[in-house]
């Protein structure tokens, strides 16, 4: 098994500082506002396994999943637009042959 299945990276994306431009305006971003577009986690894993079958024919079978956290789809933080973690589940089937 690679190290790459068995190693966690997490990044906490945020803003550094805010210009007095952003501050102060109609729409202000404010401290503690959380990046547009940017989930607190993100995760996904595949598992795959090629079967060898009669006459050079190769079935591999995939299961992919995804899971992504909680975000804001804009600066503001807009209740509306915020979007509950999720999780995606995709399935495959691969049939290679030759001729």
């Amino acid at each position: 098994m690679s190290d790459e299945f068995t190693r966690f990276r997490q990044m906490r994306a945020s803003y550094d500082r805010l210009s007095p431009s952003v501050l102060n305006n109609a729409t202000p971003v404010l401290p503690g506002y959380r990046l547009a577009k940017t989930p607190n986690r993100s995760h996904s894993m595949t598992v795959a396994k090629e079967i060898g079958a009669p006459r050079g024919v190769v079935v591999t079978p995939r299961l992919s999943w995804l899971f992504t956290g909680s975000q804001h789809h804009d600066a503001i933080n807009t209740p509306q637009l915020f979007q509950d973690d999720y999780h995606l589940l995709n399935a495959s089937v691969a049939v290679e042959y030759s001729w």
